[in-house]
C-alpha cells in the first residue's frame, strides 16, 4: 500500500453512515486518522466502522432544516418525500453539508446534469448555499472524477481531504468497483 498523506490536525470527515459509499468513505477515512463523525437520527439503521463518532439529530433540529429542505426540492423540481423517515434522510443529507468546505460524493450524473438520487440533495444543498462551492463528484458513468464550477462540470481530479478542515463525504448505496478504487485512491494523495 502507497503511503498515505499526513492529516492536518482537525481535519474532520462527514458522513450518513448508510452502506455503500459512505460506509467506504468511513472506512478509509479512519485508516488514514480523520476523524469522522456520522451524522443519524433515531431510528435510522446505520453502517458505521469502528472508530467514528456518531451524531444523532434530536427531532427539532431535523424540523429546523426544512426551510433549506422546501428551497433545495424547489432547485432540485422534486417532491419532498411523504414518509417522515424518508423526510430524515434529506434532512440528514442538508446538515451533513453545513458548514464544510468541501463535499466528495460517489455518484451518477443524470443527462441534465444533476447528481442522480439521494446524493443530489446534499450536493445540491452544498452548491445552492455554499459562497464558493468545493464540489467533487466521481461520476459511475464517466469512470472519472468531474468538479462542480460555475453550473457546469469539468473533469479534474479532487484535492486530497487533508487540504480541508471540514469536508462531507457521501454518495450511493450502490458502490461499483470503480467507485470503490476511487475512494480508497483519494486517500492515497
Amino acid at each position: 500500500m502507497e503511503e498515505r498523506k499526513k492529516i492536518k490536525r482537525g481535519t474532520q470527515i462527514i458522513s450518513g453512515g448508510e452502506a455503500g459509499a459512505d460506509y467506504e468513505w468511513c472506512l478509509n477515512a479512519v485508516a488514514c486518522d480523520y476523524e469522522v463523525l456520522i451524522v443519524s437520527f433515531h431510528g435510522h439503521s446505520r453502517h458505521v466502522p469502528s472508530r467514528c463518532k456518531i451524531f444523532e439529530l434530536s427531532r427539532p433540529m431535523l424540523s429546523s432544516l426544512d426551510p433549506e429542505l422546501d428551497v433545495v426540492a424547489k432547485e432540485l423540481k422534486r417532491a419532498i418525500p411523504k414518509s417522515e423517515h424518508a423526510k430524515n434522510l434529506l434532512r440528514r443529507n442538508i446538515f451533513i453539508a453545513k458548514d464544510v468546505e468541501a463535499v466528495y460524493a460517489v455518484g451518477q450524473l443524470s443527462a441534465k446534469g444533476d447528481v442522480s438520487g439521494g446524493t443530489a440533495w446534499t450536493c445540491k444543498y452544498h452548491t445552492t448555499f455554499h459562497p464558493n462551492p468545493n464540489l467533487h463528484l466521481f461520476d459511475t458513468n464517466l469512470k472519472r472524477w468531474v468538479k462542480y464550477h460555475n453550473q457546469t462540470w469539468k473533469e479534474e481530479l479532487p484535492p486530497s481531504p487533508a487540504d480541508y478542515t471540514k469536508c462531507a463525504m457521501i454518495g450511493s448505496r450502490d458502490l461499483s468497483d470503480e467507485g470503490k478504487l476511487a475512494i480508497e485512491d483519494l486517500f492515497k494523495f
